[in-house]
């Protein structure tokens, strides 16, 4: 398809955007306008925008926009010849088509078929890395999902490799990150580093829960609500999916780290890295669901990528002090297939309300014992290779 994505648009929430565009081609002598102004902005994960000879990036302005003769849109829907629109947030990206080539791969979990988009020219062994990656994150993260996408959200999806494109990538200021979205995903940072793993298998879990979603996948409880759970599932699925368990093991326990500091009673004591060092004097508890509309921006990453992933290995904790009748997988699984209202109403049915509280209260700021993060590994350690190795069941959609 090269660059087009074909499907039902409606369903993706582009059919808005191609109305307005129609309406606004009727009053232009232009067929659309050009793709917006590349500004020089640094978000927490990279370049937001880009511009070089043969790679554009930039902020989506919910318009169709015009692609360059022998340019092609990636993650982009073709709305006639030389204009293409693209999804929501996700970022405008067009490559010029001969320095840019692209590889398919069926995902048949998921019945969608995924692109890898790179420049040619690139290190044969990283791009080898990056199909084993593409591959094992996309049909890993899918055990979560037993209900699969609608029929409706079966598009294409493009994962584009640019990683070394704004230098060693070694910080966010010489990494390129073009956002991502339903249509498309960037591969970004360094192969060599574990943590560039973990980070796409989080980027791929949100293609399913928060991109592409359906009704079963996005609970919304009391007491959790659907943007925290949202990213307590990620951040625990880039754990337990990860290629090397040494690096799963250590993750967690410099989380837990961090963890103790925050939760000592003492708001001097803070993580000596950025953005967390931001965090002396906050006063206010470290909590899930979040109660402070106007959150620090240190508070939230705390929330979703430290204690999200902590909560839910000290809950395989908790599982296996009752007597392991059920895992978070099993679990998280049977949410997803609608049965429960969400996660705390799944653990209200499924452990001792003793251990339901005190899970309830590690959400709401509590220290979780190390004990309980200790026995969560251990059992993340011995079914690691059931959640790496995982393949679909015969009666799943």
């Amino acid at each position: 398809m090269n660059g087009e994505l074909k499907g039902t648009l409606n369903h993706m929430k582009l059919l808005p955007y191609i109305i307005g565009y129609c309406l606004f081609s009727a009053l232009s002598v232009e067929a659309c306008p050009p793709p917006p102004a590349v500004t020089d902005r640094v978000t927490k994960h990279g370049h937001a925008n880009w511009k070089d000879d043969t790679l554009l990036v930039t902020d989506n302005p919910r318009e169709a926009v015009a692609v360059p003769e022998g340019w092609r849109a990636i993650g982009g829907v073709t709305t006639e010849p030389g204009c293409a629109i693209f999804p929501g947030d996700q970022a405008v990206v067009l490559v010029k088509n001969d320095a840019w080539e692209e590889k398919t791969f069926p995902h048949e979990e998921a019945g969608i078929t995924l692109h890898r988009v790179s420049p040619k020219g690139y290190d044969p062994s990283l791009l080898q890395t990056a199909d084993v990656w593409i591959m094992n994150a996309h049909r890993r993260v899918r055990q979560l999902y037993p209900l699969g996408l609608l029929p409706t959200q079966k598009q294409d999806h493009y994962i584009i490799v640019v990683t070394g494109r704004a230098g060693d990538g070694d910080t966010k200021e010489t990494r390129l990150f073009p956002n991502p979205g339903p249509f498309m995903t960037p591969l970004y940072r360094n192969f060599d580093v574990p943590r560039s793993l973990a980070t796409f298998m989080h980027t791929t879990s949100h293609l399913f829960n928060k991109r592409r979603p359906r009704p079963e996948t996005q609970p919304d409880e009391y007491g959790l609500t659907k943007d925290e759970y949202l990213e307590i599932v990620a951040s625990w699925s880039d754990l337990v999916m990860h290629d090397n368990p040494k690096w799963v093991d250590n993750r967690v326990r410099f989380l837990y780290k961090v963890h103790l500091l925050l939760t000592d009673g003492d708001n001097t004591t803070v993580p000596d890295f950025e953005p967390l060092n931001q965090l002396k004097n906050y006063k206010e508890p470290f909590q899930i669901p979040v109660t402070d509309e106007n959150l620090p921006f240190a508070v939230s990453e705390y929330i979703h990528y430290d204690l999200c992933p902590l909560v839910m290995v000290g809950l395989d904790g908790l599982l296996e002090k009752e007597g392991r009748q059920t895992d978070v997988m099993h679990i998280l699984q049977d949410v997803h297939r609608g049965m429960y209202k969400g996660l705390l109403d799944a653990l209200r049915h499924k452990i001792s309300k003793e251990d339901y509280d005190t899970f309830y209260s590690w959400l709401r700021g509590n220290r979780i014992p190390f004990d309980m993060i200790d026995k969560g590994l251990a059992y993340l350690d011995k079914r690691g290779d059931a959640y790496r190795n995982w393949v679909k069941p015969s009666d799943w959609p």
